[in-house]
């Protein structure tokens, strides 16, 4: 079989943020026809490399070529033009936008007649897109921010579907996508590699890597490390390049010697909720357990966790604590010692233009006030301890969150409510899109904030982590709970998934 040519090749690219080398002497050969998978821990360089192939970016050093030719841009729309496009890990829409504008950002000049933009040809072209991938329940004149954060993924599909790329970079996507979004992402990036285009698809999922990838390239620490042909997948090997140690596959709770939580003392209880498509849920939450919420995205899990942070207020029901106050909103629940981690993170659980200590500092400002005062050097000191505790990955806490790897983003919501000394955390996909490292770190994190009596809602779509951390877990579908699971030996995903579709 004739060898595969070059799509992209990248030759010693460095790329800096302040002191920190974000990516440091990279080279990596992308060939036409491939899905060429990219992995490794959180703040290892992935992202900022495709950053930097998609022109948001420009390198301090080193070359890029594409199919054959020396390649350089100004901005991620010229790269667009020449056929590079990205989906990006976080934010990746104008929320004030709508959904056709954001599809064709960059192209709204096509559809100008007489000087001014046909929006109602730019809709229906848009929805030509969207069906043409398989997400037509989207609708083209809808405002972004109204939608989920999968649909607005989607979106981001379509809109590099439009360019007709010749390079795609998928960027953490799959981990904001149902199994329903995620076969139309898996569809389209075999349709590509079979037409001779090529993918760059960076994920921490390891199953996902290996199942879709021909060859595997990893980083650490923003240095490449090793490229794996497909012959050479293993779980183990992959595991211990993108740490440089023994990664033990079982990092979740033990179940022996196991400290029981309080059955017999309820701490926030959910009574009789009613909210949009879900219907009539009771749900009781006790000292020192680890309760799980499992189900498809659309199953009213992640729902009820904002309903009990006050986040969405409830058509008929209520969320109370055992003290009997009612948590209406979330300004209640922080003072009844409730804390909140969104699945959206950038959104809903950080500022992202702003430090890390601002952050990690929020909730806690009364407690840090002396004398009606707060100053810049106790909030400083403060975050200093909290992420030193963490371990996140800064030059300092005056950097800006939006500068941070995703799984240092989380350990900064972590942080922050941690620093907080919540009694109760309940928490949104605490481990979407990071590392096996940093979700070792999260899942011992979770074991000591349960063994100190403090309580956690845990909310995934991961079964193996509800069975791995949970004390009971709820099952939801379409609004309603069909089933609650006690943690032991014999249960598995299968049952699960039964109380699921």
């Amino acid at each position: 079989m004739a060898e595969k040519q070059t799509m992209v090749e990248i030759h010693g690219i460095c790329k800096s943020f302040d002191v920190t080398k974000a990516v440091d002497n990279v080279s990596i050969s992308v060939k036409k026809g491939e899905i060429h998978g990219l992995i490794g821990e959180n703040g290892s360089g992935k992202s900022t490399l495709a950053a930097v192939i998609a022109g948001i970016y420009q390198p301090d050093n080193g070359e890029l070529f594409l199919e054959g030719k020396s390649y350089s841009v100004r901005d991620s729309i010229e790269a667009f033009r020449k056929g590079i496009c990205i989906v990006v890990q976080e934010k990746g829409t104008f929320l004030n936008t709508n959904v056709a504008e954001n599809i064709f950002l960059g192209v709204e000049d096509k559809f100008k007649v007489n000087g001014l933009i046909n929006n109602k040809k730019m809709q229906a072209s848009a929805l030509d897109v969207l069906n043409a991938i398989g997400a037509d329940h989207i609708d083209p004149a809808a405002i972004c921010s109204t939608l989920s954060l999968e649909d607005r993924k989607l979106i981001e599909i379509a809109r590099i579907m439009t360019f007709d790329p010749k390079l795609s970079i998928i960027d953490e996507t799959t981990t904001a996508l149902t199994k329903k979004g995620r076969a139309i992402l898996y569809r389209l990036i075999t349709r590509m590699r079979n037409e001779g285009k090529s993918i760059i698809l960076i994920s921490h999922d390891i199953d996902e890597i290996f199942e879709y990838s021909d060859r595997l390239t990893i980083l650490r620490d923003g240095k490449f490390i090793k490229t794996l042909e497909r012959k050479e997948f293993s779980a183990k090997i992959v595991k211990q390049l993108m740490v440089g140690r023994n990664i033990n596959d079982q990092y979740y709770r033990s179940n022996n010697p196991q400290k029981a939580f309080n059955e017999d003392n309820v701490i926030l209880s959910a009574q009789n909720v009613h909210y949009k498509f879900i219907k009539n849920i009771s749900i009781d939450l006790h000292e020192g357990e680890i309760l799980g919420f499992g189900g498809l995205t659309d199953s009213g899990m992640h729902e009820i966790g904002k309903i009990m942070f006050g986040a969405l207020e409830p058509e008929k029901g209520k969320v109370v604590t055992r003290d009997g106050v009612v948590i209406s909103n979330p300004t209640i629940a922080t003072k009844q010692s409730i804390a909140y981690l969104s699945k959206d993170r950038d959104k809903e659980s950080l500022l992202t233009i702003a430090s890390v200590y601002d952050n990690i500092c929020l909730p806690s400002l009364p407690r840090l006030r002396k004398k009606g005062f707060i100053t810049n050097r106790s909030m400083k000191n403060f975050a200093s301890v909290w992420s030193k505790k963490l371990e996140i990955k800064i030059v300092d806490v005056d950097q800006y969150v939006n500068q941070l790897s995703g799984g240092n983003k989380q350990k900064v919501s972590l942080a922050k409510w941690l620093a907080f000394d919540a009694d109760i955390f309940i928490m949104d996909c605490p481990t979407r899109g990071i590392d096996v490292g940093v979700k070792a770190a999260i899942y011992k994190l979770m074991a000591e904030i349960r063994a100190a009596g403090k309580s956690i809602v845990m909310i995934s779509e991961e079964l193996p982590e509800l069975l791995g951390m949970c004390d009971n877990i709820v099952i939801f579908k379409s609004g309603e709970m069909t089933r609650v699971f006690k943690r032991g030996p014999e249960l598995n995903e299968k049952l699960l998934i039964e109380y699921m579709v």
